[in-house]
């Protein structure tokens, strides 16, 4: 079933396929076509983290931090000023 579908009738409760999670239907106006929303009081985040379809926002706010955790265990890089071939046994 669409957003679309859902505003023309009463369809009953929905859940989100992915989380099992109580959907609204969000009625949208002229500029935006009708959406589903997240029960957001009744979901833990970690739960919407794992769904395919909840808010890209709080996905974004953890993958922020996953990034930032991932480069705060990097090196620093050494840059480079000569090489040695092992080849031909020249430095360059």
């Amino acid at each position: 079933m669409t957003a679309d579908e859902a505003t023309t009738g009463e369809p009953g409760p929905l859940t989100c396929p992915s989380c099992g999670c109580v959907l609204y239907v969000q009625p949208g106006n002229a500029d935006e076509k009708p959406w589903f929303s997240h029960d957001l009081s009744t979901v833990t985040i970690s739960t919407l983290l794992c769904c395919v379809h909840s808010d890209p926002e709080i996905k974004a706010e953890a993958r922020l931090r996953k990034l930032r955790n991932s480069i705060g265990e990097l090196t620093t890089p050494v840059t480079v000023l000569s090489w040695y071939c092992v080849w031909c046994g020249q430095h360059y």
